[in-house]
């Protein structure tokens, strides 16, 4: 019996932070053909802004309770926003969960702190699938 071939996809969303003390939300559904949502990060490319909270639900699961800090699953790539993205190790900085992708709808608020700043965060969903 040969072993299945498990394929991974990081599926991205973006959250364009307008400026200090706003709130963002994202609601979009997971691509139809992938089965499993594995994982999750936030993946900062630089800058003073990402140090607020998230709130996040996969097909109305909670994964991330209202108020819960961004930075606990962020990777912070540098502190110059120009530097190029270059995302390494995204496993490493993972939130490992265990719900059903099948274009799930995926609904994100996240709040930047009057104290923080406009700026870019990418929060990538590890999705999987099973090759027959």
């Amino acid at each position: 019996m040969t072993k299945p071939i498990i394929q991974t996809y990081y599926h991205p969303f973006e959250i364009a932070i307008p400026a200090a003390g706003q709130k963002v939300i994202v609601e979009q559904p997971l691509p139809l053909d992938w089965d499993e949502a594995t994982g999750i990060v936030i993946v900062n490319p630089g800058g003073n802004h990402g140090m607020g909270t998230i709130e996040l639900s996969i097909g109305g699961e909670e994964i991330f309770p209202a108020d819960f800090h961004a930075r606990a699953y962020m990777q912070v790539l540098s502190s110059n926003h120009q530097d190029g993205i270059v995302v390494k190790e995204l496993d490493k900085y993972m939130y490992a969960i265990n719900e059903k992708a099948n274009g799930s709808t995926v609904k994100a608020t996240y709040t930047e702190p009057k104290n923080g700043s406009k700026g870019l965060l990418y929060l990538y969903i590890r999705l999987t699938r099973e090759v027959k």
